[in-house]
């Protein structure tokens, strides 16, 4: 079967922090397709890591990789996801989106300054 380019590199950068349930969202999102032209689900995002051998997410294995999900921070720092937002948009915490529609991601180190 043949897989899109387009779609094997949002996988292989979504695959550090999320799981494949929340990949296929994001390649739902963006109409990736797989090669039958169906919509992605969770299996099929199982199935392009397996064949582009690309590691499985492991939960709460983000602070390892070096960054962490926008819901994570809000854990670490105690407060709610707009303020968390609002920052990020103000550019006083830095955070960056892995790809279009994909869920905010940001590094390890800069909660730490925050």
């Amino acid at each position: 079967m043949i897989i899109d380019e387009n779609t094997i590199e949002p996988t292989r950068a979504l695959a550090r922090l999320h799981s494949n349930a929340m990949i296929a969202a994001v390649l739902r999102r963006n109409d990736h397709r797989t090669a039958l032209g169906e919509r992605y689900m969770a299996r099929g995002v199982c199935f392009v890591r397996h064949r582009r051998t690309i590691d499985v997410y492991g939960a709460g294995e983000g602070c390892f990789r070096n960054g962490s999900a926008l819901d994570e921070t809000t854990t670490i720092l105690k407060v709610n996801t707009t303020t968390i937002m609002k920052r990020i948009r103000s550019e006083s915490l830095y955070a960056i989106s892995l790809c279009l529609n994909a869920p905010w991601v940001r590094r390890q180190g800069d909660i730490e300054r925050f």
